[in-house]
């Protein structure tokens, strides 16, 4: 990976057009970072472990923040991160749907899905409804960063 600054990596990755690929990882009790994105993104939840029911929303939430508005959740628990981010983007809009609306957030989980069959939607199917979302943020929770085996069959 070309830039490393503690566990935030950015790398260029073709498949997925333009805009700026970043992989962060985070492990139990590492502080949410800022991110590197100046406009509207897509995430790549890969979960190899659960941070807990509290530690999850706070991510939802900072992600919804920071500008996610298309998040893919891989693994443990894929389903409860799509409900969390779902719930996260309600609370934000006063629970008024809004497809057609910039600050909407789609959501989608993929179980029992090899990695690379994630990696593939979010490079081609990942589409929000009103926005150009060029940015893919890989965040990836585990003991420990493994860059390498995130992008894997990408």
């Amino acid at each position: 990976m070309p830039h490393m600054d503690s566990h935030v990596f950015s790398t260029d990755v073709e498949r997925f057009g333009p805009g700026k690929v970043v992989y962060l990882w985070l492990s139990p009790g590492i502080p949410l970072p800022q991110l590197p994105f100046e406009r509207p993104f897509r995430a790549m939840v890969i979960s190899e472990l659960h941070p807990g029911p509290a530690r999850q929303t706070s991510i939802c939430e900072w992600l919804a923040e920071s500008g996610c508005r298309y998040m893919m959740a891989w693994g443990t628990e894929a389903s409860s991160w799509d409900d969390s981010m779902d719930w996260v983007a309600l609370e934000r809009t006063g629970y008024a749907v809004d497809v057609a609306s910039d600050d909407f957030i789609v959501t989608t989980w993929h179980r029992d899905e090899p990695l690379s069959d994630v990696f593939d939607f979010a490079s081609r199917l990942a589409k929000h409804p009103t926005l150009n979302l060029e940015d893919l943020l890989v965040l990836h929770l585990a003991h420990r960063p493994d860059p390498k085996r995130a992008f894997r069959g990408c």
